[in-house]
């Protein structure tokens, strides 16, 4: 299984008045846990609020429900008493399952799991032939509810270690800076009327 660190944009799904500025209006969403700024994140998968965001910027509303009760054969694994399942069949296939002590399982259709904490962020993912990458994350809370990545230490599947933060990536003594650099440029019309 092979492990890439790359960044990718996601367009806001709303955008609401800016409390300070009638004329102006910010994105309104939940930041996922690899946000490194407005709009930016790293592509790894994660949970925030009540959306699943997967690789390449797909995102996924969860939708909490109970398996039918004739879900014996195709429902993998089963749904346990008081476990919440969120099955998804557009787009993405899988199964996404919450567990009693707040932990989430990812059954992807191409076999992998994905293990996430209770704050949803990425703890494991595993291939169908039980090739690993883990991730042991430093967390920051706002205090609101609000949980930020500040730094990962990544131990792929042949036991290399990457350590991944807002600022950049590290492997052994190679190391590439993130910038996202934000520019706005402010273009000025002048009119000057004429009575010819």
């Amino acid at each position: 299984m092979d492990f890439v660190v790359k960044r990718i944009y996601t367009t806001p799904q709303a955008f609401i008045p800016d409390t300070d500025d009638p004329y102006a209006y910010v994105p309104r969403q939940e930041d996922p846990p690899w946000s490194i700024g407005n709009g930016w994140r790293l592509d790894f998968p994660g949970i925030a609020g009540d959306y699943l965001y997967l690789w390449e910027g797909r995102m996924y509303k969860i939708e909490w429900e109970d398996d039918p009760p004739d879900c014996t054969g195709w429902c993998v694994p089963p749904q346990q008493p008081e476990e919440e399942v969120f099955n998804n069949h557009e787009g993405d296939h899988f199964r996404l399952m919450k567990h009693v002590d707040g932990t989430y399982t990812l059954y992807l259709k191409d076999g992998k799991m994905c293990q996430f904490s209770s704050y949803g962020v990425i703890e494991w993912i595993r291939d169908a032939h039980g090739n690993e990458i883990h991730f042991s994350t430093n967390l920051q809370s706002d205090g609101e509810g609000h949980i930020t990545i500040i730094s990962a230490v990544i131990t792929d599947t042949v036991g290399r270690v990457i350590s991944v933060s807002r600022g950049g990536v590290t492997y052994g003594s190679a190391s590439v800076l993130i910038l996202i650099v934000f520019v706005l440029t402010l273009v000025l019309l002048r009119y000057k009327r004429s009575n010819k």
